[in-house]
């Protein structure tokens, strides 16, 4: 399983360098670029990140800007193809490896990994045709179809210099590119279910396209009364609608989008913190979002509210929750934050920073989101080379995911011995 997780962390690194050579082409760039700038945008488009070190507007030609969304399709849609790639060389050991990265959502036949790969491209396809026609009007083409794929595969790449900002008060682009991020965030599995729901070919909806469906829901909403609180002051000059739309795009952006209607230099420290949480939470397993998932999380509240209560199982809508798949979402939630502390100390230790911008960057970096504190480009823009390399590390762990990073590192091995029961003091 270690070779399985390393041929996929190699595939990232290797997409992630391919697009740096393309991107350090004499005629893919409007200014001089060095190779580690062009790492770093590489690495931030097949992430799915969006964090830049040059301004996608200005420094880079069409070719490019084709360079990046090319980058950006093929993370947004290559993620499964290389589970597939797995499958296909590793047999069943990569049918096991599919269930350790998915939390279980699928079955382990090569006919479900075919079925998955279709829907997927089918899928990715409908959507981001739909949103290239939305944007169309307002944006025109080249513009429509860059953001409409960037949206839906969750990227936060723009090729307008303030991003997004100039349509903050346009109800049609901030309601498309926010309906676009939920639907990548939401992932494959929970469309087909709900098609299958929908069409009568199964009675109920999986556990999982429910749960997705349920936190995605109350992350939302409860983010934007918050965030409509917290940023009272920026919002008091704008009209009914326009604190809508600026407040909805700022509970839907962190999870993991990276588009910004706004200035998020100029967000109180209260909506920064929110913000933070929103982006380590993430979007759903099995979609194009990082972020340590929104099932994860359900799974951690629900486990620790079993130990409060005393009770021996977890049990929620009709179904146990088995303790193999806890101790999973335990590991994704432990190594992630342990991840961002490493990065933030490393970084703290290299450069002469500050601790909220440094934290907001390394957290937007692990869970691919690509949101930053920065002015017209990154704020890890103006990094040493280490500072940078922390960073594009970052980026390549989250799109690979925290189980494909551990199982990389380790031969997993089912313990024959059972040694005897010891008892350790804590609290």
């Amino acid at each position: 399983m270690s070779r399985i997780a390393r041929f996929i962390l190699l595939g990232y690194v290797v997409l992630a360098l391919a697009g740096a050579l393309l991107l350090m082409l004499p005629f893919s760039h409007e200014e001089p670029v060095s190779f580690l700038d062009a790492l770093f945008t590489a690495s931030s488009a097949v992430s799915l990140t969006g964090l830049i070190v040059k301004n996608t507007a200005t420094a880079w030609t069409t070719f490019g800007k084709l360079v990046i969304l090319s980058l950006i399709q093929i993370g947004g849609i290559g993620y499964m193809s290389l589970v597939f790639l797995t499958v296909i060389i590793s047999g069943s050991r990569g049918s096991y490896f599919i269930r350790v990265l998915t939390s279980g959502t699928l079955g382990t036949g090569l006919h479900e990994v075919y079925k998955m790969v279709k829907v997927v491209i089918i899928m990715t396809i409908l959507f981001e045709a739909a949103g290239f026609l939305l944007l169309l009007p307002g944006m025109g083409p080249f513009h429509a179809l860059f953001h409409a794929v960037s949206a839906f595969c969750n990227a936060g790449f723009s090729t307008y210099p303030d991003n997004l900002m100039s349509f903050w008060n346009s109800p049609w682009v901030v309601l498309t590119v926010s309906f676009l991020i939920v639907s990548g965030g939401l992932g494959v599995f929970v469309f087909t279910d709900l098609w299958e729901k929908f069409t009568g070919k199964k009675r109920k909806l999986m556990l999982h396209t429910r749960v997705s469906l349920l936190m995605t829901a109350i992350l939302i909403g409860g983010a934007i009364p918050l965030f409509a609180i917290m940023d009272h002051t920026i919002l008091s000059h704008m009209k009914p609608m326009e604190k809508f739309l600026v407040v909805l795009f700022e509970s839907i952006t962190p999870r993991t989008a990276g588009f910004n209607t706004i200035d998020y230099t100029k967000l109180s420290e209260g909506s920064l913190f929110i913000t933070i949480i929103l982006m380590f939470i993430g979007g759903t397993a099995g979609g194009t979002a990082g972020g340590i998932k929104v099932t994860t999380l359900f799974i951690v509240i629900r486990s620790l509210e079993s130990i409060i209560m005393g009770r021996d199982e977890i049990n929620t809508m009709g179904y146990r929750i088995d303790k193999e798949l806890i101790l999973k979402a335990f590991l994704i939630f432990t190594m992630m934050n342990i991840l961002v502390v490493a990065s933030v100390a490393i970084i703290l230790a290299v450069e002469e920073t500050n601790l909220t911008r440094t934290f907001f960057e390394v957290v937007s970096a692990l869970s691919t989101v690509g949101l930053s504190l920065g002015s017209d480009v990154s704020f890890s823009a103006g990094f040493s080379p280490v500072g940078k390399m922390v960073i594009i590390v970052d980026m390549l762990l989250g799109k690979a995911g925290i189980l494909t990073f551990v199982y990389s590192l380790i031969n997993v091995k089912r313990q024959k011995v059972r040694n005897p029961r010891g008892r350790i003091m804590i609290g």
